[in-house]
């Protein structure tokens, strides 16, 4: 008899912490619809591809000058 109490036991708590999963669930999904998160991820790809662009061109800049000084060498090597 004490099994059965047990196991129906062990049931409802199962049940129970499966329905607060399945709500936790549904309200996380519901937050994450909504436009104030929309909008902070969109804002976040923006600064993020904004960044990235921003570190790119300064990676470009730097290879210029790289190249600059490469042929400015090469020139005065030349003129010796």
């Amino acid at each position: 008899m004490g099994n059965c109490y047990t196991v129906a036991t062990h049931s409802r708590r199962f049940q129970h912490h499966q329905s607060t999963l399945q709500k936790v669930h549904s309200r996380s999904v519901r937050v994450a619809d909504s436009p104030c998160i929309q909008t902070i991820n969109e804002k976040l790809s923006s600064e993020l591809a904004e960044g990235l662009a921003t570190g790119l061109l300064q990676v470009l800049k730097l290879l210029k000058l790289f190249a600059d000084s490469l042929l400015f060498g090469l020139g005065r090597n030349q003129h010796i």
